[in-house]
């Protein structure tokens, strides 16, 4: 759509234009990108940020890409804290699970072996002991890449 092409050149003032005459944000394209999609793997927050004041509200923060992934779990991906922030003051879930295998944002940011991602994660009071799909925990996956630093993270948060 016109709202994925100008997210995705970053054209700021248009993205404002088009999300002001109330366009629909839940439109995807034939990756099942929304234009919020496009704007946090581009790690464009001014366009993420007006994709997020349309008239009628924040498009469904949960919807996820034909991959399996919502926004916050793309801008997870991206180890991206402002977008992380920006997306949960809006509604977004922390406990999101992605589609393919379940995992949530802490999952990923132990599989990125991100302890600041952790730890920001963290500071947003998420389920530490979410399961995956095969019923994996974000220390399991600690554990099994041998970090003891994430590991002790996530027990100082409660996980066990």
């Amino acid at each position: 759509t016109g709202l994925h092409l100008a997210t995705y050149l970053g054209q700021l003032e248009v993205v404002e234009a088009l999300v002001s005459k109330g366009v629909n944000l839940e439109l995807q394209d034939r990756k099942g990108d929304t234009a919020l999609h496009v704007a946090c793997k581009n790690q464009n927050l001014a366009c993420a940020k007006a994709l997020l004041q349309g008239p009628n509200g924040p498009q469904n923060l949960q919807l996820q890409n034909w991959k399996g992934l919502s926004c916050l779990h793309i801008a997870t991906l991206k180890g991206n804290s402002s977008l992380i922030s920006l997306l949960l003051k809006h509604g977004a879930d922390i406990n999101d699970q992605e589609g393919t295998s379940g995992k949530t944002p802490l999952h990923l940011a132990v599989e990125m072996l991100d302890g600041a991602l952790l730890t920001h994660l963290l500071q947003q009071r998420p389920e530490v002991d979410s399961l995956m799909y095969n019923g994996c925990t974000p220390l399991h996956l600690a554990v099994g890449r041998k970090d003891a630093g994430l590991a002790r993270l996530l027990c100082q948060a409660g996980a066990d």
